[in-house]
Protein backbone atom coordinates (compact mmCIF):
# COMPACT_ATOMS: atom_id res chain seq x y z
CA UNK A 1 0.00 0.00 0.00
CA UNK A 2 2.36 2.72 0.65
CA UNK A 3 4.79 1.41 -1.87
CA UNK A 4 2.28 2.20 -4.24
CA UNK A 5 1.60 5.60 -2.30
CA UNK A 6 5.25 6.31 -2.95
CA UNK A 7 5.38 5.02 -6.84
CA UNK A 8 2.57 7.47 -7.60
CA UNK A 9 4.27 10.23 -5.83
CA UNK A 10 7.04 9.92 -7.46
CA UNK A 11 5.19 9.30 -11.00
CA UNK A 12 3.58 12.85 -10.18
CA UNK A 13 6.60 14.64 -9.48
CA UNK A 14 8.53 13.14 -12.28
CA UNK A 15 5.88 14.66 -14.72
CA UNK A 16 5.61 17.83 -13.20
CA UNK A 17 9.14 18.09 -13.90
CA UNK A 18 9.42 17.09 -17.09
CA UNK A 19 6.20 19.09 -18.32
CA UNK A 20 7.93 22.16 -17.00
CA UNK A 21 11.19 21.08 -18.70
CA UNK A 22 9.39 20.92 -21.92
CA UNK A 23 7.62 23.68 -21.53
CA UNK A 24 10.47 25.62 -20.88
CA UNK A 25 13.18 24.52 -23.83
CA UNK A 26 11.16 26.81 -26.10
CA UNK A 27 12.54 26.58 -30.09
CA UNK A 28 15.93 24.52 -28.48
CA UNK A 29 14.60 21.25 -28.09
CA UNK A 30 16.82 19.66 -29.67
CA UNK A 31 19.73 21.46 -28.35
CA UNK A 32 18.97 21.18 -24.60
CA UNK A 33 22.71 22.32 -23.53
CA UNK A 34 22.25 25.30 -25.04
CA UNK A 35 19.03 26.68 -23.49
CA UNK A 36 19.77 25.00 -19.92
CA UNK A 37 23.11 27.03 -19.66
CA UNK A 38 21.38 29.95 -20.23
CA UNK A 39 21.31 32.30 -17.11
CA UNK A 40 17.63 32.68 -17.12
CA UNK A 41 16.29 28.81 -17.85
CA UNK A 42 16.80 27.47 -13.93
CA UNK A 43 14.90 30.37 -12.55
CA UNK A 44 11.94 30.37 -15.09
CA UNK A 45 11.85 26.32 -14.66
CA UNK A 46 11.46 27.26 -11.28
CA UNK A 47 8.53 29.16 -11.43
CA UNK A 48 6.89 27.03 -14.04
CA UNK A 49 6.88 24.02 -11.50
CA UNK A 50 5.18 26.04 -9.07
CA UNK A 51 2.57 27.42 -11.41
CA UNK A 52 1.72 23.80 -13.30
CA UNK A 53 1.52 22.66 -9.64
CA UNK A 54 -0.57 25.40 -8.48
CA UNK A 55 -2.64 25.00 -11.23
CA UNK A 56 -3.35 21.60 -10.89
CA UNK A 57 -4.24 21.75 -7.50
CA UNK A 58 -6.73 24.73 -8.19
CA UNK A 59 -8.12 22.89 -11.25
CA UNK A 60 -8.63 19.55 -9.14
CA UNK A 61 -10.21 21.86 -6.01
CA UNK A 62 -12.34 23.25 -8.30
CA UNK A 63 -13.33 19.60 -9.65
CA UNK A 64 -14.43 18.94 -6.23
CA UNK A 65 -16.32 21.81 -5.65
CA UNK A 66 -18.48 22.43 -8.37
CA UNK A 67 -18.85 18.63 -9.40
CA UNK A 68 -18.25 16.40 -6.98
CA UNK A 69 -20.30 17.86 -4.49
CA UNK A 70 -23.75 17.86 -3.25
CA UNK A 71 -25.37 21.13 -4.64
CA UNK A 72 -28.84 21.43 -2.22
CA UNK A 73 -30.54 24.30 -4.94
CA UNK A 74 -32.22 22.42 -7.67
CA UNK A 75 -30.80 25.22 -10.24
CA UNK A 76 -27.47 23.96 -9.84
CA UNK A 77 -27.91 20.23 -9.57
CA UNK A 78 -28.20 19.78 -13.39
CA UNK A 79 -25.01 18.53 -14.85
CA UNK A 80 -24.55 20.60 -17.61
CA UNK A 81 -25.11 23.96 -15.62
CA UNK A 82 -22.45 22.12 -12.70
CA UNK A 83 -20.31 21.03 -15.95
CA UNK A 84 -20.06 24.91 -17.38
CA UNK A 85 -19.35 26.06 -13.89
CA UNK A 86 -16.70 24.03 -13.30
CA UNK A 87 -15.16 24.99 -17.05
CA UNK A 88 -15.48 28.79 -16.65
CA UNK A 89 -13.67 28.29 -12.45
CA UNK A 90 -11.60 25.86 -13.61
CA UNK A 91 -10.08 27.62 -16.81
CA UNK A 92 -10.32 31.48 -16.47
CA UNK A 93 -8.31 31.83 -13.29
CA UNK A 94 -5.38 30.45 -15.10
CA UNK A 95 -5.67 31.81 -17.85
CA UNK A 96 -5.39 35.00 -16.21
CA UNK A 97 -2.61 34.07 -13.78
CA UNK A 98 -0.49 32.77 -16.98
CA UNK A 99 -1.31 35.91 -18.82
CA UNK A 100 -0.15 38.16 -16.04
CA UNK A 101 3.44 35.90 -15.41
CA UNK A 102 3.65 36.21 -19.66
CA UNK A 103 2.74 39.76 -19.20
CA UNK A 104 5.24 40.08 -16.65
CA UNK A 105 8.32 37.90 -18.59
CA UNK A 106 7.85 40.40 -21.75
CA UNK A 107 8.51 43.31 -19.53
CA UNK A 108 11.46 41.79 -17.47
CA UNK A 109 12.87 40.07 -20.87
CA UNK A 110 12.54 43.58 -22.56
CA UNK A 111 13.11 45.89 -19.99
CA UNK A 112 10.30 48.45 -21.37
CA UNK A 113 6.60 48.52 -20.74
CA UNK A 114 4.24 46.86 -23.13
CA UNK A 115 0.77 47.44 -23.44
CA UNK A 116 -1.59 44.64 -21.20
CA UNK A 117 -3.85 44.72 -24.11
CA UNK A 118 -1.64 42.84 -26.30
CA UNK A 119 -1.90 39.63 -23.79
CA UNK A 120 -4.95 39.93 -22.40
Amino acid sequence: MIIKYIAKCFIIIFSLLMVAYVINLTHLIFEPAERMGASSFWPVYHVTIILIFGYALWVNWMYNVTLESAWKNEWLSKIYIRTMLYVLLASVPVIFVHGLFVHAGVILMWGSDVDIELHV
